[in-house]
């Protein structure tokens, strides 16, 4: 029993995985419309690139949001940090990122 629990998550891992890559080339094609829009979207998709292995993602979330912050999207960190506790690192030095600029 306990490795058909263990098959069916690395299933759905993988499934996150590529769910999470289209989902960011989506983003990254929206970024050239709605900046904002595509940033917020892309940081409500770093916790599932995370929890999914899907480190290319992770890494390039943190990438886009720190070379492209700005309030609107510091205003959306705040709120979320108040939530969330997993990413609440992450979400600061993102904040930090756009304080430093």
């Amino acid at each position: 029993m306990y490795f058909c629990g263990v098959y069916t998550n690395n299933r759905i891992v993988m499934e996150d995985y590529e769910l999470v890559q289209r989902k960011m080339d989506t983003y990254e094609e929206l970024y050239e419309t709605h900046p904002t829009q595509a940033l917020i979207l892309m940081i409500d998709l770093f916790p599932l690139a995370s929890k999914s292995f899907n480190h290319e993602v992770s890494d390039a979330i943190d990438i886009w949001v720190q070379s492209h912050i700005n309030k609107e999207v510091v205003d959306y960190l705040q709120t979320k940090i108040l939530l969330e506790d997993e990413y609440k690192k992450y979400y600061s030095v993102w904040i930090h990122s756009y304080i430093d600029q």
